[in-house]
């Protein structure tokens, strides 16, 4: 499978999966509109967010931490639109920082499965020398 492939397949599974919460788990600020919205912004900023973190590239760090508040900011920008501007905001910070970084390392590192085997074998084999 390609990394573009993989890319796809997981970000069609989790949109799927927010489609179904926004319109089954009756939570009062997951909707359709802010989980696409989010969706998207995910799906573009996400890789190259973790890509700055993970490669160290230090002059990039402003905008990449911009860009992981992004998140929060594109989510109370849409409840204010929506006139529900206190709603959950600082229960969500956390978990959809953590989700929005997993998701973006995940994607960056992203490695053939033979590929991912072959590398946990080699690091067990490797610690068992110790």
């Amino acid at each position: 499978m390609s990394k573009v492939m993989f890319k796809n397949l997981t970000f069609l599974g989790g949109f799927v999966w927010l489609m179904y919460g926004a319109m089954n788990y009756g939570v009062s600020d997951w909707d359709v509109g802010v989980a696409s919205l989010l969706a998207a912004y995910t799906y573009f900023s996400a890789e190259w967010t973790a890509g700055v973190f993970l490669n160290k590239k230090y002059k990039l760090f402003i905008p990449a931490i911009l860009a992981v508040l992004g998140v929060e900011f594109l989510y109370m920008f849409y409840w204010t639109v929506q006139d529900k501007a206190n709603v959950m905001i600082d229960a969500q910070f956390i978990p959809s920082i953590c989700l929005y970084l997993l998701v973006g390392i995940s994607w960056k590192v992203y490695q053939k499965p033979r590929e991912l085997i072959a590398a946990i074998l080699q690091a067990k084999a490797g610690s068992s020398l110790r």
